[in-house]
């Protein structure tokens, strides 16, 4: 999956808990994607497919 370094910024915020000082269009974007989940007590999380990529980039 083709990710731009806002993406992948974002990524790397919201798997470290900063994921309310990110982007929204980011947000959105990788919401569409499948790469995080807005949970409500926890705020954004990564998905299984969010972590793949997530190790794709490192």
């Amino acid at each position: 999956m083709k990710l731009t370094e806002r993406q992948i910024s974002t990524l790397k915020n919201v798997d470290n808990g900063y994921g309310k000082l990110s982007n929204q269009l980011s947000i959105f974007s990788l919401e569409n994607k499948g790469l995080i989940k807005l949970h409500p007590k926890d705020g954004w999380k990564l998905t299984q497919l969010g972590i793949d990529e997530l190790n794709k980039v490192e």
